[in-house]
């Protein structure tokens, strides 16, 4: 199995700790976010994992070398991370979205138990990791049918007036079928030939939801966190994990 991690930002949010090390370097308490998910695949049993690195990206190829336990790890650097975003970093991975996948965003940690579960998931139907999306929930929130079908996906920034029961939060975890790493590929090659480089790839998927397979996984109250700044950090060292956790 292949996932792939997207690791080019900049983490400007995270102020001085991203000024030497990108943002997947960032460490909770005593270990950095990327190996945290590292740990996670091998758990689940991966044995290649494709970083597509952009900031400071040799950092990352120095801490993390060519090989994690028995996983194969590639590189690929995305040379424009300045001006590009997560969906730019992804279509330069695009070849191994055709085998099916399973996508990482970089500034994303959870316990070993959501990945195992979501590569369980029948490989017919694609699956989005997700939460309930709550008051104190922000960025892309996923909209489904009774069925718990994707069919819509936007990205949130303001206080919505109401908060329903079918609205979810995504984890920035993707277990992708081969029929939508297919499409998906096209989808992205679409965007750049119309020179779309600066988008979330959220909103490419967004614009083709409806011919999607792609079904929300609730992690039903696992544990993850999303860091995009200091007080998500202090968040995620106070309630998710201990020094002594998923040790390498």
């Amino acid at each position: 199995m292949t996932a792939i991690i997207l690791a080019a930002g900049i983490g400007q949010r995270l102020g001085d700790l991203t000024l030497l090390k990108p943002k997947c370097l960032t460490e909770v308490n005593g270990k950095s976010i990327l190996n945290y998910n590292l740990h996670n695949l091998q758990e689940a049993g991966f044995d290649k994992v494709v970083i597509v690195i952009g900031y400071l990206g040799k950092k990352i190829v120095e801490d993390i070398g060519f090989s994690y336990g028995n996983i194969q790890i590639e590189y690929i650097e995305n040379e424009i991370y300045a001006r590009t975003n997560s969906m730019y970093s992804l279509w330069m991975a695009r070849e191994y979205l055709r085998e099916g996948v399973f996508l990482i965003e970089g500034d994303c940690i959870c316990e070993p138990k959501i990945i195992q579960n979501a590569i369980g998931l029948p490989n017919s139907n694609s699956y989005w990791i997700a939460d309930k999306f709550t008051h104190e929930s922000e960025g892309c929130m996923l909209t489904t049918d009774v069925n718990e079908k994707i069919v819509d996906i936007k990205i949130v920034r303001e206080e919505l007036h109401v908060y329903r029961e079918n609205y979810y939060k995504s984890c920035g975890m993707i277990k992708l079928s081969k029929k939508l790493g297919n499409n998906f590929y096209y989808w992205l090659d679409q965007d750049i030939n119309k020179g779309n480089i600066n988008i979330y790839y959220d909103l490419v998927l967004a614009k083709h939801v409806h011919l999607s397979d792609l079904h929300v996984y609730c992690i039903d109250g696992l544990k993850w966190y999303e860091i995009d700044d200091l007080n998500d950090l202090k968040q995620a060292e106070k309630i998710l994990w201990t020094k002594n956790s998923n040790e390498r």
